[in-house]
């Protein structure tokens, strides 16, 4: 009798250890809530694993400097269109682009200018791009620079040939000018040498001004997401995320 009565016991205890057991594999393995950072350049952390070590490497970040490059919302600033000095022209949104209808150039490339000015950029490296056609042959400039005090440009003109086809064009620079924290993106469709006619329709779109750095804040380093080492479970995302699917 008291031999049955063990077995029972050991019997019930294995029971249990088994029931447990499966419980707690299955909520771990069935854990499929999800979270989404709103930022997706940092929601991977890279090199960077200690943020109050500075000896850590810093992950350099994109950052577009360009509001309504895609020109979906009207054309207002930081847009603008410029022209004087016997330049005259009309800026409009035709099709999702940004239309510039030339009428005169005027005798030089910056008397008529499609700019967005008042971007935040410190020293480094820069990505400028864009998509452009014009409804005639015609070349144009595109700079960045800074003009509160006259001219200093960060990078020399880079001049296009449009067609009357679109085209992606692009390249990159190094600002070296800590004088200056802000700058403009410079289209300049006025009387730029080379072949063409020059008053006519120029259409541009998908503008891009990326820095290859991080902007703002006192804090040098990006921020870094600290993921559980713990049961998921119990773990709270905090600010800045918001559930994908569950």
């Amino acid at each position: 009798m008291k031999r049955t009565a063990k077995n029972f016991r050991l019997a019930l205890a294995a029971a249990i250890c088994v029931t447990f057991g499966f419980a707690a594999v299955l909520a771990t393995s069935c854990d499929t809530t999800s979270t989404t950072k709103d930022d997706p350049k940092t929601e991977t952390p890279g090199g960077n694993e200690n943020p109050d070590d500075n000896t850590d490497p810093i992950d350099s970040e994109t950052t577009e400097l360009i509001v309504n490059g895609s020109f979906a919302a009207p054309f207002a600033e930081p847009w603008l269109l410029w022209t004087g000095e016997g330049g005259s022209a009309a800026a409009a949104i035709d099709a999702g682009a940004l239309k510039v209808s030339v009428a005169s150039a005027g005798t030089a490339p910056w008397h008529v200018q499609a700019v967005q000015d008042g971007r935040t950029m410190p020293d480094g490296d820069y990505t400028v791009s864009f998509r452009a056609k014009s409804a005639a042959a015609r070349p144009i400039n595109v700079q960045v620079g800074n003009g509160a005090s006259g001219w200093t440009e960060f990078t020399a003109a880079h001049t296009y040939a449009l067609t009357t086809s679109w085209t992606a064009y692009t390249f990159t620079f190094t600002k070296a000018a800590p004088t200056f924290s802000s700058g403009k993106l410079v289209f300049e469709l006025g009387a730029v040498t080379g072949d063409g006619t020059l008053a006519t329709d120029v259409f541009i779109d998908d503008v891009s001004l990326l820095y290859d750095g991080v902007i703002g804040g006192t804090d040098p380093e990006p921020k870094v997401i600290a993921y559980p080492a713990t049961n998921a479970d119990t773990w709270t995302p905090g600010d800045g995320w918001s559930l994908a699917w569950e």
